[in-house]
């Protein structure tokens, strides 16, 4: 499992802090549409005590199918890791077929579809 933590003043920022790593992990992915912008050189804040309003509400699992986000950001990490095939795999079923940007854009009654679509591409889940 891979777990990143950014520090961000804004949800724009956060969405760029993201765009930079997926274009990193897929460099073939089409461009962010705003400049990355630098990250800050402050000292580090303590965390807030409760979460923010305004952050993306990520699915964790699909209800009744078993299959949950984590598990699948991990599996499809690895899978990816693989070449450059199951990049283009995988890249093809988020953008083309599902029509979202990222896995964590999901709804949460996609995930065993997408699941057994990675499947049948040769991803181990």
């Amino acid at each position: 499992m891979i777990n990143l933590t950014f520090s961000v003043d804004s949800v724009d920022q956060l969405k760029l802090e993201v765009a930079e790593v997926v274009s990193r992990l897929f460099p073939d992915a089409a461009a962010p549409t705003a400049a990355p912008t630098a990250a800050p050189t402050a000292a580090p804040t303590a965390a807030p005590t409760a979460a923010p309003t305004d952050a993306p509400v990520v699915p964790t699992a699909a209800p009744g199918s078993g299959v949950k986000l984590a598990e699948l950001q991990q599996a499809l990490g690895i899978w990816s890791e693989s070449g450059q095939e199951a990049q283009q795999a995988l890249r093809h079923l988020l953008q083309d077929k599902y029509r979202v940007p990222a896995l964590t854009a999901l709804a949460p009654s996609q995930l065993a579809a997408f699941a057994a679509d990675c499947r049948a591409l040769g991803a181990k889940l």
